[in-house]
């Protein structure tokens, strides 16, 4: 099977889109099968850019951490990032703290490396998530 054919495959599966844009699996392809790791996607709102990573991560299994530029957009994002029947999970990390940030970083730890080969654990954070001193918190 060709690299375009799982992709629009995942694509479908996971995420439920039938026709990819051709933008869709070339930044697919560029991340998940030519092996690099960052990809600035710079178009038009509207254009399903969030498949991209969404894709990728359920693609590579494991941690995925997705950078939003607003605290609101990683909100929207992880509801349409949760698919318990895929074994993919979805959080946003600006919203976990304290107690909360607690149990989410313990979860984070306590997976178990076969768990990790089987599911997809997707990490939103705005640049501010970034910051030690709400890393901290966290």
């Amino acid at each position: 099977m060709s690299a375009e054919q799982i992709i629009s495959n995942a694509l479908r599966n996971d995420w439920d889109v039938d026709t990819p844009h051709p933008m869709q699996i070339e930044a697919i392809q560029y991340i998940a099968f030519d092996d690099n790791s960052l990809l600035f996607l710079i178009t038009k709102m509207g254009s399903n850019k969030s498949d991209v990573p969404l894709t990728v991560a359920s693609l590579s299994q494991g941690v995925a951490i997705i950078l939003v530029p607003l605290v609101g957009l990683g909100s929207d994002q992880v509801s349409k990032a949760l698919r318990p029947d895929r074994k993919i999970e979805a959080n946003h990390v600006d919203e976990f703290k304290r107690a909360d940030g607690k149990k989410l970083r313990r979860r984070m730890k306590n997976g178990s490396d076969d768990e990790t080969l089987v599911s997809t654990q997707i990490l939103y954070m705005s640049p501010r998530a970034l910051s030690k001193d709400l890393l901290d918190t966290v």
